[in-house]
This record gives structure tokens, sequence and C-alpha cells, in this order.
């Protein structure tokens, strides 16, 4: 048992996967959200709009990436689970009897 080596585990394994300071897969939908605007419009305002909307939509990912990195994940599992778990009890719930020690 003590002549186990220890192996080096590199640390990109295990980081999260980040594009452009936020979440892989919002950032990319994004991005494409942003080139179908500016393609279906073809005008100079849908340029500026879908710049100013990346621009924000892309600070808000970044915050959230900064927050927790694997936000949308715990989302999905948590819209996933909601009919499972209720936020707050029913009134139809049962009350729990706490027994005192004698």
């Amino acid at each position: 048992m003590d002549d186990l080596l220890p192996v080096p585990l590199h640390p990109a394994l295990t980081r999260p996967q980040l594009f452009a300071g936020g979440e892989r897969e919002p950032m990319l939908l994004l991005i494409l959200c942003c080139f179908t605007l500016v393609f279906i419009g073809l005008s100079w305002f849908t340029v500026i709009a879908a710049a100013v909307f990346y621009v924000f939509a892309a600070l808000i990912l970044r915050q959230i990436a900064k927050r927790d990195p694997l936000m949308t994940g715990v989302y999905r599992r948590h819209i996933a689970y909601r009919s499972f778990y209720a936020a707050r009890p029913t009134v139809f719930a049962p009350s729990r009897r706490i027994r005192a020690w004698r």
C-alpha cells in the first residue's frame, strides 16, 4: 500500500468549459442568435441592435459564469425536478408529530 504513486491530474480536465468568459453553450447560442438577427434583417438597424444585444447579454452571461460556472446545468435540473419537490409544503401535507422523551 505504501508503494502507490500519485497521479498528476491536469487542472484543465476538471475546470468547467468557458467561452469568452461565459458558459460555453449559452455564449454560443447568443452568438448564433446575433448572427441570425443580422443576416435576417440585412440592415444597419439590425446590425446595431444585434451588437447592443450581444454586449449586454454577454455581460450578463459572464456575471452568471463568474458566480457559478455550471449554472445552466443546475437550472435544467431544477426545472426537471420542480414537479417532484415543492418549494413549500401545501395545506394538505401531513403534519409531523414530535414525541417527547420520557
